[in-house]
């Protein structure tokens, strides 16, 4: 059985234009969107973040590699997204009510955020 990748690369020598889409953000609604989108699509994505925004010592969005990977699973758990189809929801425009239960996520969890750290 191929993965995603695998079974990218026999469409792509099929002639077909297809791609992963890659997202280099620490931004939730940038990750969301990302996420939403891949599911839309039933397509790959590639989420990362560069070394000064997550670090060993937290870097400037105060989060280490692994808070930054249990950031964005938590993000795709409320979404009801899968570990297995956390790469497919990218390439369409999301709906107006997807979008709005994204924002209703991210401010959910900035304030769960704020009151851990108050």
């Amino acid at each position: 059985m191929k993965n995603a990748l695998q079974k990218l690369v026999t469409i792509q020598k099929e002639g077909k234009a297809v791609g992963i889409y890659s997202a280099c953000s620490a931004n939730p609604f940038v990750i969301e969107a990302v996420l939403k989108k891949s599911l839309e699509d039933n397509s790959c994505v590639l989420i990362e973040s560069t070394a000064n925004q997550c670090d060993q010592f937290g870097g400037y969005t105060g989060m280490t590699p692994k808070d930054f990977r249990n950031f964005v699973y938590e993000i795709a758990d409320r979404l009801g997204i899968a570990d297995t189809t956390m790469s497919r929801k990218l390439r369409k425009e999301l709906p107006d009510s997807e979008k709005q239960e994204i924002f209703k996520i991210i401010n959910e969890l900035a304030a769960e955020k704020q009151a851990s750290n108050a």
